[in-house]
């Protein structure tokens, strides 16, 4: 079930907007590894985004292309293209029913949280400009959080195109029936297949 977060096609009220802002960032922060100033920048561009919106044409209107925009600009590009391929980060809010409906309540249970409050959160009001985030040196973060990667594997759509270059940084998947195959063909040679492990999933 989708949770309304407006009753009418308007503006959201500041107060609508930045718990919302908190609770997609937080996730995006979790999903994509965030780095601290990347998840006080992330919740200040999902804000503004959301306090833009006051129509439904809005939702996918220029607003929604300078969000991406901004996203580009501080997210590495296995980040980029994982926000983009999850379509509760990319595409946040839909309108039906006469309201405000938002995606990622239906992956993640509303009150839980992985991180505490960014500073933004009590203090940055919106209105940012871009070129605050374009002059700014952004620390980006080389590959996924390992227990997200491992969840969901390098050819899940939400790593996108990225997998060759997570196949390098944690090794190519080995599958069940190709781990059996070997270990079978170290006892056929007299190979002592105690001494040696296989992960049926990614080489750390």
């Amino acid at each position: 079930m989708m949770i309304a977060i407006a009753t009418s096609a308007s503006a959201m009220s500041y107060r609508e907007a930045r718990n919302y802002a908190l609770f997609l960032t937080d996730k995006m922060a979790y999903e994509l590894n965030l780095t601290n100033n990347q998840y006080e920048a992330a919740y200040e561009i999902n804000l503004d985004y959301l306090m833009s919106v006051n129509h439904r044409r809005h939702l996918y209107g220029s607003y929604w292309s300078h969000r991406n925009m901004l996203f580009r600009t501080i997210l590495a590009p296995w980040q980029y293209r994982a926000y983009a391929g999850a379509k509760y980060f990319y595409r946040p809010i839909y309108w039906a029913n006469n309201r405000w409906s938002a995606r990622v309540y239906t992956r993640y249970g509303k009150h839980h949280y992985y991180r505490p409050h960014p500073y933004a959160y009590k203090h940055y009001r919106g209105g940012r400009p871009a070129h605050y985030y374009k002059n700014r040196k952004w620390d980006k973060p080389s590959h996924p959080r390992d227990d997200v990667y491992m969840k969901h594997g390098p050819n899940h759509s939400k790593f996108g195109k990225g997998a060759k270059h997570h196949d390098r940084k944690f090794g190519k998947s080995r599958s069940h029936s190709d781990w059996r195959n070997k270990k079978m063909n170290n006892k056929k040679h007299g190979n002592n297949s105690h001494n040696r492990r296989y992960h049926h999933g990614h080489r750390r």
